[in-house]
């Protein structure tokens, strides 16, 4: 699910500090954090997760961090009608990742902060409207004596997406997900249009929907010509449309799974999106000329599609999809008693799961594990997704995981 820069990160992080802890620790210890909403950023009152991160590399600019790691120390709190014109300290109901506001190393760090309100895309750091900080320089020292003052001035605007004569961006609205979610929903995707398109206006196109991998955007396709060699655009072959389809959403990536969370995205894409693409584009409408393929996320996405419609898609490429069967996910069988995502049957931590967990909890909603919930299980009493596993103790509810059986491909391999 993670790209392969998250996999460099990972492995020097298992060598370091796993820890989740709230900023309680000594005043005389702690660092001072204030953050200013100026009026002018804003006319009514915001509510939203603040983040405030400290990068090790001093350069580092806005908007450029990920996820926190030992490179990147992030805090994070919930906040509720934040009123512009005033600020805020934070206190201690904050969470932080792999330190607290205590415990940061003494050094000097690139300092800023975000407010991420916007509720209908996922990526904190690319949402339109989400309120954001220049970068400052911050020197940390061990006395609590260190006083770091951030204000959220600048906004993050809207990209347009720009595409070619090749390159043409679709996005026609969903009228099931719209009903579903409340809200106007779209099905987005980058088409990429093979070189004797427009030099042979009768003929038509086998087509190959692509679904990228996790934190890898459906307008990557326009990203010079990375993703075309990744994916064999109109490079191996017969030429071919491609389809680079677009699997954000707020709670992470919907899978094309019809999910009571997420909405109904495998219907979306089946009864209207590919009809209207049909219409649209000189594709052949054979069912045996569409084909399927994706890395990471996309390629479990595929390996669903391909499983749930074998009628309607001719084949799927998946390279190293996400966890297929849930009696091995992320080395644990959710369904055995007993079962523990955080630690082994000996009681020992199970350090990557740690790191998963705990990061996850500062970054919130859309991000790796919380993405599995969204998709997976069923909604709670408050709307949310419930929860798989408790963050403290690692405990599998087994109710949770029973519901996460109709969405196990080797289980519905197994009962076809």
């Amino acid at each position: 699910m993670i790209k392969a820069k998250f996999y460099l990160t990972l492995a020097s992080i298992l060598f370091g500090c796993f820890c989740l802890c709230p900023a309680q620790s000594a005043p005389d210890k702690s660092t001072k954090i204030f953050v200013g909403l100026p009026s002018g950023v804003a006319d009514t009152p915001l509510s939203g997760r603040l983040y405030v991160m400290f990068e090790r590399n001093i350069y580092a600019q806005p908007l450029q961090s990920r996820m926190p790691d030992e490179h990147s120390f992030w805090l994070a709190t919930d906040v509720r009608d934040w009123q512009p014109g005033t600020g805020l300290t934070l206190a201690g109901d904050v969470i932080s990742y792999p330190f607290s506001a205590a415990d940061l190393p003494e050094g000097d760090y690139a300092a800023w902060v975000l407010l991420d309100t916007n509720t209908v895309e996922r990526g904190i750091t690319e949402s339109p409207g989400n309120l954001y900080s220049d970068a400052i320089a911050v020197v940390i020292r061990g006395d609590g004596t260190s006083d770091v003052r951030l204000t959220l001035e600048h906004k993050i605007a809207k990209q347009e997406v720009r595409g070619t004569g090749f390159l043409k961006e679709v996005k026609p609205e969903s009228r099931l997900l719209s009903d579903y979610l409340k809200r106007p929903t779209s099905v987005k995707a980058i088409v990429v249009l093979p070189p004797s398109y427009y030099r042979t206006p009768s003929r038509e196109y086998a087509t190959v929907f692509v679904m990228p991998g996790f934190e890898s955007p459906y307008t990557a396709a326009l990203d010079g010509d990375l993703q075309i060699r990744r994916y064999g655009m109109n490079t191996v072959g017969q030429e071919k449309i491609f389809v680079f389809l677009d699997q954000e959403c707020p709670l992470g990536y919907h899978g094309f799974v019809d999910s009571e969370n997420n909405g109904p995205w495998g219907k979306a894409l089946m009864e209207e999106f590919i009809p209207h693409l049909e219409k649209t584009f000189r594709m052949y409408r054979d069912p045996s000329t569409r084909f399927l393929t994706g890395q990471s996320s996309g390629a479990w996405a595929g390996l669903w599609l391909q499983i749930n419609y074998p009628d309607q898609f001719g084949g799927v490429w998946a390279c190293s999809p996400d966890p297929v069967d849930f009696e091995q996910f992320l080395g644990i069988n959710i369904y055995g008693p007993n079962a523990n995502l955080l630690f082994d049957e000996s009681g020992v931590p199970i350090e990557l799961n740690r790191f998963l967990s705990d990061a996850n909890r500062v970054i919130g909603d859309g991000w790796v594990l919380n993405t599995f919930e969204a998709v997976f299980s069923p909604r709670g009493a408050d709307g949310r997704p419930r929860e798989l596993w408790n963050r403290e103790t690692g405990e599998i509810d087994p109710d949770v995981a029973a519901a996460w059986r109709k969405f196990d491909l080797r289980l519905v391999l197994q009962d076809k």
